[in-house]
């Protein structure tokens, strides 16, 4: 009888009972006895979105000079940054090439991360166990495994290298080998920060200074990619874009790296002493939108083991990134993303399923949502997001009054806190059934994770008069704007 993955049951209860906190991929991958791949990390894929190809003579991936900003003429300069932003703007990525990062530190850093994953899993699992964003080293598999509904063929190291320098103390040489990378990478990404902001017609420091790049966090993420068994039928990481400005990757000569251009899935080759410049989120949100932060995934292999590693170039965690004013019209082009700061976003990917833009859009529809109706507690996250005078009203699932306590509440309090309206609650009387009685704590897991119903009158009269109230506000709130412009200065006396 062929062999199959290790029975996950009997896996676990080995994890319980020793000093491992979770099962790696790699060691996964090493099992003599593994054949195929356990059902948790059985990815599935729409056939209809699945058009993967390599990329066209006719659109090719864009390629930038990295030297011409600094040694090339001023009109191959200014060309340069044009199609910094063309790229920025069409593809969401670019690969760079005569930059100031050696090609032997390149190679160095990968061999030293190759290294790393090769330490005995005791070792490495020290940097283990941590949901915090913010930990200043993060070993793990998967994205997220508390949230993740399939688990991802991957496992990671993550390492915060700014505005406080951290490193794991092996293998020997990995921290002076960190070190000068990031020094390298960091003065990259700034450099290329003053380009792009160019391109955007904002002064060259625009994204420098407001992003607080001087504190700004920089993180280096390393992934291994351990040969899988059915790669068709695993996923290294899934469709996704990242938090930061820009992701500077580069990989160890084995390709896994596509990334979504016009709804084709485009294969990107490792090119030796190139880095793959990738626009993230909060450049997607300084430009109002102008620049797509780009959807890329990683796919797996069955004969070769792949590293990347990905070094972020993101704001200062205190920062709140939005829209850059100057790019920004109220009438013609007005702000498309809500304001945030850097260390509420990358909490809210943590606690959200890693699946394309979900956060990013999240935010951009948050900031122009007028009216939100949520099961209690479903949708909290997304009031902080949203602006004063917006509504919000509840659904209750049955029992929730009776054994919720205070924390029934909290949309009241949140929304009285922001400036926002309560509108109103509405209780399923007829939810599912519980075999206690009603007021006993047994029923509250049934209750919480029941279904709910609705009141297709209620909720029709309620929507009807809640949308007429923020119809004669915002009618209000445009004429007292209106009533208190200055005067125009054309008929102004000028000092």
């Amino acid at each position: 009888m062929a062999s199959t993955a290790p029975d996950a049951s009997q896996d676990q209860e080995s994890i319980k009972n020793s000093s491992i906190k979770f099962r790696s991929v790699k060691t996964l991958a090493e099992s003599p006895e593994l054949t195929s791949i356990p059902s948790s990390y059985t990815f599935t894929t729409n056939p209809d979105d699945e058009l993967v190809t390599d990329p066209d003579d006719d659109d090719p991936i864009p390629v930038i000079d990295y030297s011409l900003l600094f040694i090339g003429t001023p009109d191959q300069r200014a060309k340069t940054i044009r199609d910094i932003g063309r790229a920025c703007e069409q593809w969401g990525f670019f690969m760079l090439i005569n930059h100031c990062v050696p090609k032997s530190l390149m190679e160095k850093l990968v061999d030293q991360v190759f290294a790393f994953f090769n330490l005995k899993e005791e070792e490495k699992q020290e940097y283990a166990g941590s949901k915090n964003v913010t930990d200043p080293i993060r070993y793990g598999t998967s994205f997220n495994p508390s949230m993740d509904k399939v688990k991802f063929w991957r496992d990671f190291i993550k390492i915060i290298v700014h505005p406080e320098f951290h490193s794991p103390d092996k293998p020997p040489g990995f921290r002076d080998t960190c070190a000068e990378y990031c020094r390298k990478t960091r003065k990259l990404g700034r450099e290329l920060l003053k380009g792009i902001s160019e391109s955007l017609g904002l002064e060259a420091d625009y994204i420098d200074r407001t992003m607080n790049l001087d504190h700004g966090l920089q993180m280096i993420a390393a992934n291994l990619y351990s040969p899988c068994p059915q790669p068709e039928l695993a996923m290294g990481m899934p469709p996704h874009s990242d938090h930061g400005l820009l992701n500077l990757l580069i990989q160890n000569g084995v390709c896994g790296l596509q990334v979504l251009h016009n709804n084709r899935w485009i294969n990107v080759t490792s090119t030796p002493n190139c880095f793959v410049v990738l626009v993230s989120d909060h450049l997607e949100i300084v430009s109002n939108g102008k620049y797509k932060s780009v959807v890329h995934r990683a796919v797996v292999s069955n004969k070769a083991t792949r590293i990347s590693v990905a070094t972020v170039v993101a704001p200062s965690m205190d920062t709140v990134v939005e829209p850059a004013s100057e790019l920004i019209d109220n009438e013609t082009n007005p702000a498309a993303y809500v304001g945030m700061r850097h260390k509420d976003y990358m909490e809210l990917q943590r606690t959200n399923h890693l699946y394309g833009k979900s956060v990013l859009n999240q935010v951009k529809l948050m900031g122009v949502t007028d009216m939100l109706i949520s099961p209690h507690g479903a949708q909290l996250t997304n009031m902080f997001l949203m602006e004063r005078n917006s509504s919000v009203m509840e659904l209750y699932p049955k029992g929730w009054l009776k054994l919720a306590g205070v924390g029934q509440y909290v949309y009241r309090w949140i929304a009285s806190w922001s400036g926002m309206n309560h509108e109103g609650s509405w209780r399923d009387p007829n939810g599912d059934h519980c075999p206690y009685p009603e007021d006993d704590r047994r029923c509250m897991p049934l209750f919480k994770n029941g279904r709910i119903g609705y009141d297709e009158k209620h909720f029709a009269d309620w929507s009807r008069r809640v949308l007429a109230d923020i119809t004669t506000r915002k009618i209000h709130q445009a004429s007292t704007i209106n009533t208190t412009l200055p005067p125009s200065t054309a008929h102004c006396a000028c000092n």
